[in-house]
């Protein structure tokens, strides 16, 4: 049987995260950039769980003046963020960091938790390494988004929505292995020592995240523009229409 560790070296090695580079810092969402600008400050040390390359926040992160350090349990992805300068680290196999108790001001955990079989181990060890009144940064897709409902409700089919390649062809070797919703991730997250803050869309409704029509870029752009008059969509109701949820918590104590 695969580790976890082997899973995601494969993930790495063979570019299977789909588009990482490609929408890697120049392409930031707003919701992120400004949760990061509000707690990363001059001087504070910013941890980034599950950080792959430790190419995608850490730039932004510098330049606010904040100290990085990126983990991950991809020993490919951590040598290749050390190639390119940065401060990345092996996580253990039980999901560890090398962290001192509450040592980091800010955590980050980006699209993490949905690929991992013990979430709450991985939130226990944020909680850890987070001061008291420091602050967690975390995303997930939403599994209760309008149209994974419908299309479960009408085909029985449901889509786990991880990689392009197998998503569809083969959603039982898809990296999502979690699914989350507003309830349950702030339940998580509630249970693991943190007050929430906030609890959100990570970006705006969207048409261009149907199936099948968010891999053929000209459709997705042409669903992008007609649909940015409901954008607020998923700011209202971001448990049924948005398709990513960014949460913002402080650590009790």
């Amino acid at each position: 049987m695969s580790s976890e560790r082997e899973i995601y070296d494969e993930y790495w090695k063979h570019g299977n995260h789909q588009g990482w580079r490609a929408s890697a810092e120049d392409s930031l969402l707003e919701s992120e950039r400004e949760a990061f600008g509000a707690f990363a400050k001059e001087g504070t040390l910013v941890v980034d769980y599950g950080c792959g390359p430790a190419d995608r926040y850490s730039g932004f992160i510098e330049r606010l003046g904040a100290r990085y350090r990126g983990f991950d349990i991809s020993e490919t992805a951590v040598k290749e963020g050390r190639l390119s300068g940065k401060d990345s680290n092996l996580l253990t196999m039980e999901g560890l960091t090398n962290c001192r108790e509450g040592e980091a001001d800010v955590v980050l955990c980006m699209e993490v938790l949905e690929h991992l079989m013990k979430p709450s181990r991985a939130v226990a060890e944020l909680a850890r390494i987070t001061k008291p009144g420091g602050h967690l940064i975390l995303s997930v897709p939403n599994g209760g988004v309008w149209m994974a409902r419908l299309e479960f409700l009408l085909t029985g089919f449901l889509c786990p929505n991880g990689m392009p390649k197998t998503c569809r062809s083969e959603p039982w070797d898809d990296p999502h292995i979690r699914f989350f919703t507003p309830t349950t991730l702030a339940r998580l997250v509630a249970g693991s020592g943190f007050d929430i803050l906030r609890l959100t869309s990570a970006n705006p409704f969207t048409l261009a995240s149907l199936p099948y029509f968010y891999r053929i870029p000209p459709a997705a752009k042409f669903l992008n523009l007609i649909s940015k008059p409901c954008g607020w969509l998923s700011k209202v109701r971001p448990s049924l229409f948005a398709t990513r949820l960014l949460l913002v918590a402080r650590r009790s104590g």
